[in-house]
């Protein structure tokens, strides 16, 4: 007699149409051999079906039989949950507000202590060579070339810095600094640089 071996799932069971000699005594059995693989996936099962065939006639109620197949493997580790983004912001102001301070965000608040160091460098603009003292990175900037870190206690999401301005008495063009973030502990860096204007206001 035929009987045909199919399978939910992926268990390395050689399926398809089997043949079987019964012998004198009238029974037989038939065993289906799995295979293990170390892949955590649903459980299955094995089912067996008799064929019909000529000298025998197959149970309308005993002609499949299936087998539950549990899986033992173990499932993957979650991932490790993200880190929270840093986000330095845009800022401005006049000379003689003597500071600007900028804001740096993180994306979400840490159950931990994050810290962003941060720095200044010059973007655009001319400083004024009338000036004397050197103040920025070069003879006349109006601001003081700075860095330092920032903190976020666990919980916090919102941090500033301070970028300082020296105030003169000369009409010039505005200034152009850039805060630049160059390392976060605790948290991934999505935006490191913005940009700090200063307006003349002689």
């Amino acid at each position: 007699m035929t009987l045909t071996v199919t399978q939910t799932g992926d268990y390395g069971v050689s399926t398809g149409t089997k043949t079987v000699e019964i012998p004198t005594s009238g029974t037989k059995s038939y065993a289906v051999a799995t295979t293990g693989d170390n892949t955590d996936e649903p459980n299955g099962s094995v089912t067996v079906t008799l064929n019909a065939g000529s000298g025998y006639t197959v149970s309308s109620s005993q002609g499949t039989a299936s087998v539950s197949v549990a899986d033992d493997d173990d499932p993957p580790p979650p991932p490790p949950p993200a880190r929270p983004t840093v986000t330095v912001h845009a800022a401005s102001g006049a000379e003689s507000d003597y500071e600007i301070r900028f804001r740096v965000t993180l994306s979400e608040a840490s159950t931990e202590k994050v810290t962003v160091s941060w720095l200044t460098l010059r973007a655009s603009g001319s400083p004024n060579p009338a000036k004397g003292s050197y103040t920025g990175l070069g003879k006349g900037d109006d601001f003081v070339s700075a860095g330092g870190t920032l903190t976020f206690q666990p919980g916090q999401t919102v941090a500033y810095g301070e970028v300082w301005l020296v105030d003169d008495t000369v009409a010039e063009e505005d200034e152009y600094v850039l805060v630049w973030l160059d390392g976060a502990n605790g948290a991934d860096i999505a935006v490191d640089e913005a940009t700090i204007t200063i307006t003349d206001d002689d």
